[in-house]
């Protein structure tokens, strides 16, 4: 275990790097029904002990050494971001699929944590540690920012608290920032961070669940707020509506993208997902983004006549029509189903999904 240790580990920090490798290497996700029912009663230790309060503690210790604007040499910078990526991933797998841990956290008292005078619920803070990691430029940095959009994912899986807290604490642009960059950037990052790295398209993956969690359980300010939110368009030059990033995600497939990196035009109707769309390699991360941009796209303008008709006169031919959209959202929800990858609750939440927009009148 003591291998997965930085190469090098100053003296004060090495007990918390050990006890970090030891806890994550008990939460490891169960492979077997005996591992299964030892990960579900660690989960029951953490929300009776403080263990909880400690990470978070830990946490937001590190977000202010790391964010404090003193020059940090990069060894000591490596190894405050180990200790942050172990933490939250501890945290990630403490809160999966367990309501306890979820609800501990969501009512956790901010003012250890606090950096400023703002006493932001806990859910706000580690919105903020996420948006704080955004660029990243290393391989630690991406596996940091991946572990917390997972921490925040399981936050939001079943919390329409959670995800009301956030909604009312944040304007979603610095979300949106990281939609945008990666559909713009991924290729050429991944190109240049080598084949080891969290993908960039597997971070933006992870932002869109977030967001179709927000959109889902919060209408009364994610949805809102996300309806309405501009962004910098790298490639028209100007903002544009979020809304239209999302059109244009939802309608591209990776066959285009290559035929655009050519020259071409691509096949603007390829929005299938198919069984072996998604055991390729090279294609899973943007076929799937693909397939959650549909989803978010479908929760923001199911309930907004306004939206609607805005975004079905996006499509080719000037009929206004949601068709392909409906389509896209279809597919995905069939694939998951036939895999097995769909829980009753997720499918009935889809299935209205599809039903409300194929009742939209146009």
């Amino acid at each position: 275990a003591c291998r997965q240790l930085p190469s090098r580990c100053s003296e004060h920090l090495a007990p918390t790097m050990v006890a970090l490798l030891v806890l994550n290497a008990k939460l490891k996700p169960p492979t077997t029904t005996e591992d299964a029912k030892h990960f579900e009663t660690l989960k029951e230790a953490l929300s009776k002990s403080t263990l909880l309060d400690d990470l978070l503690a830990i946490c937001f210790q590190c977000k202010a050494v790391l964010t404090s604007g003193s020059e940090l040499r990069q060894e000591r910078r490596d190894q405050y971001l180990w200790i942050l990526q172990r933490t939250v991933n501890a945290l990630a797998s403490g809160t999966f699929l367990s309501q306890a841990n979820v609800d501990h956290i969501i009512h956790a008292v901010p003012d250890p944590f606090a950096v400023d005078e703002t006493k932001l619920p806990i859910p706000v803070l580690l919105l903020g540690l996420t948006e704080a990691q955004y660029p990243c430029k290393t391989e630690l940095e991406c596996e940091c920012l991946h572990s917390t959009l997972n921490l925040l994912l399981n936050l939001t899986h079943e919390s329409k608290e959670s995800c009301s807290l956030i909604g009312r604490h944040t304007d979603f642009r610095d979300l949106a920032v990281i939609v945008a960059d990666t559909a713009n950037t991924a290729k050429k990052k991944e190109d240049a961070h080598g084949a080891g790295t969290k993908t960039l398209s597997d971070i933006v993956n992870l932002v869109l669940g977030l967001l179709i969690n927000l959109a889902e359980k919060d209408n009364a300010f994610s949805r809102q707020k996300l309806r309405a939110l501009r962004i910098h368009s790298a490639s028209k030059k100007k903002d544009e509506p979020f809304l239209h990033l999302l059109f244009r995600m939802s309608s591209i497939c990776p066959s285009q993208e290559a035929a655009e990196d050519e020259g071409n035009d691509g096949d603007n109707n390829c929005t299938e997902v198919t069984l072996d769309m998604l055991s390729a390699s090279n294609q899973t991360e943007s076929s799937i983004s693909t397939a959650y941009a549909s989803i978010l796209l479908g929760f923001l303008i199911v309930d907004d006549a306004e939206c609607k008709q805005e975004v079905a006169s996006l499509f080719a031919d000037g009929e206004k029509t949601l068709e392909p959209l409906i389509s896209s959202v279809n597919r995905f929800v069939n694939f998951l189903s036939t895999a097995g990858a769909l829980t009753g609750a997720q499918s009935e939440v889809l299935t209205g999904l599809v039903h409300g927009l194929q009742s939209i009148d146009l």
